[in-house]
This record gives structure tokens, sequence and C-alpha cells, in this order.
């Protein structure tokens, strides 16, 4: 049995395992500009209270966030256009989305960490598994790739 990388516990459940992908060059078409790579998964351990905590995020953090700025661009726009108008609504929508991407990325990782006490989902460099990736020369992202 495994224990859960981000609280020690011990885990059983592989469904609820987090996959991070990880990638490794494996040509180059344009030197420094375009490469061909391979993507790979990785199964980080996690027991079924920390997938719990980390999917809370989408009501604690991310549901506030859009309701609060697609009230405040409604109104900006309100007053901005002296009424309502319902076209209004889409770009509203769409701005409050970036927003809640945007914040909500920022704040998950404080709400994660200070309040349930536990690592945040991506926090994975540290993991075993994650490590002997790393020693064979995979990336964590793409963006790492030279």
């Amino acid at each position: 049995m495994e224990t859960c990388h981000y609280c020690g516990s011990y885990t059983g459940d592989k469904k609820i395992y987090y996959k991070h992908s990880m990638y490794k060059k494996t040509g180059t078409i344009i030197p420094g500009a375009s490469y061909n790579y391979t993507k790979t998964e990785v199964s980080v351990p996690r027991c079924q209270s920390c997938y719990d905590k980390h999917n809370k995020k989408m009501f604690y953090v991310e549901f506030p966030i859009f309701i609060i700025s697609f009230t405040g661009i409604l109104y900006f726009f309100y007053n901005l256009n002296n009424g309502f108008k319902i076209l209004l609504l889409v770009p509203s929508k769409v701005l409050s989305l970036i927003i809640t991407y945007i914040l909500g990325n920022l704040f998950d990782a404080i709400f994660t960490e200070l309040i349930f006490k536990v690592k945040i989902e991506s926090d994975v460099r540290k993991n075993k598994k994650i490590r002997e990736y790393l020693k064979q020369g995979w990336k964590m992202n793409k963006s790492e790739i030279k």
C-alpha cells in the first residue's frame, strides 16, 4: 500500500491518484524553436481526504470569485450604458471566467495550504516517482524542454 504524497496517510484507490504529465525531448525540428517530444503520465498517490480537499476549490474559491466578478462587471456595464442591456451578459460572463481562472489559480495555493493544510495538487516535484523521471531527463512541463 502506498502513502499519500500530500499528507502521508495510506491510500489504496488508484482512481483518485493525481496524474501528472511529463515530457521528454525526442528530436529537434528547428534548432532552438521546435522540438519533437514524448509525453507520459505519472500517477502520484493521493488519499480520499486530499482528493476531496483538492476538489473543494471549485466551491470555496472559484465560485465566489466568479459571482463577485460577474456582479461587479454587470454593475460597471450598467452604469457605463445608463441601463441594462441583455447583450452585455456574454462579455460579462467571459470577463468573469477569465478573472476566475487567474484569481482561482492564485488563491488555490493559499486556500489549499493554509485552510485545508494540504499541499497544492500540482506540488509533485518532491514525489519519489517524479524524481526518478527527472533523473532520466524527463521535464515537468513542455516549457522546460530546450
